[in-house]
């Protein structure tokens, strides 16, 4: 049995890797340490895999609670030049974020066509993947909350002013600061893949993933799937089980 994890900054995602694709699955914030493990995970794995983007100290932490719960290997994801049709744009590949390069592979997997793929959460990237699979390259900006969190804590009295978050943003003005600073950013972030889609053909897909991905995808035109990364994880095990 696999498990597959998704460490992110602030949340850990996971799944079972099924012979017919993703088996159950789920999400809890973490803080590190032992948190990093859910704890209503069902299953006994055999081997975890794992995505980490949460740096070295944090892998670490995941390696001895992976030891500690389950007594099994932990092996983390890589970023490759190539794997099948996608290949990376980095003249370093590894400097691309492993979760931005399994969310591309999914994608691909998904969709095989360009694309425009967007993981929002703490940060939002935005890449870009050619008809044929060459990663175009992308953008990075901070996250929606980052954005709102900069103003909010940073300038005057502002942050008794926040606005709860919402799925969706009006693209009118808004009439009160919170509400401006919330959607502001929505439309900040809106505006920055609709100039990134302008490097692809008129058709190309626009596919999002992370925490903030689904308050985005009615502004951008986009479709919202929640695990891409834990797919480009699948994506990635299989191929590296049908080479052994």
């Amino acid at each position: 049995m696999i498990l597959l994890l998704d460490i992110g900054n602030s949340r850990t995602k996971w799944a079972v890797l099924a012979d017919s694709g993703l088996g159950p699955s789920g999400a809890r914030a973490h803080a590190g340490g032992a948190e990093l493990l859910p704890a209503d995970i069902p299953v006994i794995p055999s081997q975890v895999y794992a995505a980490n983007v949460a740096g070295p100290q944090v892998a670490e932490s995941l390696a001895s609670a992976v030891r500690s719960r389950w007594g099994c290997p932990l092996v983390l994801a890589r970023t490759p030049a190539v794997l099948g049709p996608v290949r990376n744009a980095y003249a370093d590949p590894a400097q691309l974020g492993v979760d931005r390069w399994l969310a591309l592979l999914a994608a691909y997997d998904r969709h095989a066509g360009a694309l425009c793929v967007i993981d929002a959460g703490t940060a939002t990237t935005v890449d870009l993947l050619a008809r044929d699979g060459q990663h175009l390259g992308g953008f990075i900006i901070p996250g929606l909350d980052l954005m709102s969190d900069s103003l909010l804590t940073a300038t005057g009295d502002l942050a008794r002013l926040r606005e709860p978050a919402a799925a969706d943003a009006s693209p009118a003005p808004a009439c009160s600061t919170g509400l401006a600073i919330r959607d502001g950013a929505r439309l900040a972030t809106a505006g920055l893949v609709d100039r990134a889609r302008g490097f692809l053909p008129r058709r190309a897909r626009v596919l999002l993933t992370g925490g903030r991905g689904e308050a985005l995808a009615a502004l951008t035109g986009g479709e919202f799937f929640p695990r891409l990364v834990l797919e480009g994880l699948a994506v990635t095990w299989r191929a590296g089980a049908a080479e052994g």
